[in-house]
């Protein structure tokens, strides 16, 4: 390359690429360089254990009130199963009583749990019904065609 190619592509091109001088772009911020000394170490492991510990104990005696009841209502291998459905759209009703051992106060929770069932999250999420969740048992023809199979 001849001095005068050179000198063609530097004329005119001078500082237009040239980062700004602020602190920022010459990475030349003032940072924090903390010294890690062991009485802080241990001070603040200390601090933390004095908030979590407390928090922790309360966990722990929350989960210990809980009572947990299971009942297979529903098992095929059984002879006679409490409330069996065989298929979908079966339109059995089903009333299951079930007895606690002890008093429980409100606000009581009720979890139910399925098991091999696997919801298509897309299909959940079409089909789903926020009046019918909230237990309004009328629905449009819109509604039930959204809903099927599970109307």
């Amino acid at each position: 390359m001849s001095n005068d190619q050179g000198d063609r592509y530097s004329a005119g091109t001078e500082g237009k690429n040239k980062p700004s001088q602020a602190a920022f772009w010459q990475q030349s911020i003032v940072a924090v360089h903390p010294i890690i000394l062991p009485w802080r170490v241990i001070s603040t492991f200390l601090v933390i254990a004095a908030i979590f510990i407390p928090v922790g104990f309360k966990l722990v005696a929350l989960s210990d009130d809980l009572i947990e009841e299971v009942h297979i209502y529903d098992d095929h291998n059984d002879a006679s199963p409490v409330c069996g459905i065989d298929s979908a759209n079966e339109g059995k009703t089903c009333f299951i009583k079930v007895t606690i051992g002890k008093d429980v106060e409100p606000p009581v929770f009720v979890h139910y749990q399925l098991e091999n069932f696997h919801q298509n999250h897309r299909k959940y999420q079409e089909s789903r019904d926020d009046y019918q969740l909230l237990g309004s048992l009328s629905q449009s023809k819109v509604q039930r065609d959204l809903c099927k199979p599970l109307n």
